[in-house]
């Protein structure tokens, strides 16, 4: 049984690990616990900490990580935000004057404003995503000069 929930930890790790990442950064850090000793000092410290602070359920949860067999622990290290800017002139203060510009305006299928405005459903998430793809990050001054470039 305990190679078993090793193995499930495993897995999950693993999907942790390959899931997709902001910008492709990866800054996850992963810990299985499955020695016996650590998992019962890891429930202490939560039941610890719970009496402490005042939260609710600790003790509970403690008490389930020292006989569960397999802890899996997930963080994040040292992330920085996916930060859009723009992609011309770097202008980062407010996301509200961030504009999605399509590169080649013969590929422009839709304007995204209007999909946020749809029922929120898989499709439209397919809808937008495609959509994105097809798109670079420009401010609103910069998207302006843009498609007037194009335009004269």
């Amino acid at each position: 049984m305990k190679s078993a929930l090793k193995m499930a930890a495993e897995f999950m790790a693993l999907s942790a690990r390959t899931a997709p990442k902001t910008a492709g950064k990866d800054y996850i850090e992963i810990k299985i616990i499955d020695d016996d000793e650590e998992l019962k000092e890891l429930g202490k410290q939560m039941e610890a900490y719970g009496e402490k602070h005042g939260k609710r359920n600790y003790d509970r949860d403690g008490r389930g990580i020292i006989s569960c067999g397999a802890v899996l622990l997930v963080s994040i290290k040292d992330a920085k935000t996916g930060g859009l800017n723009c992609g011309a002139c770097g202008y980062d203060k407010c996301v509200e004057a961030l504009d999605f510009h399509h590169i080649n305006p013969q590929e422009k299928d839709g304007v995204l404003s209007r999909y946020s405005r749809r029922v929120f459903s898989p499709a439209t998430k397919e809808l937008i995503d495609r959509e994105v793809e097809k798109c670079e990050v420009l401010c609103a001054n910069c998207h302006r000069e843009e498609h007037s470039k194009r335009n004269s």
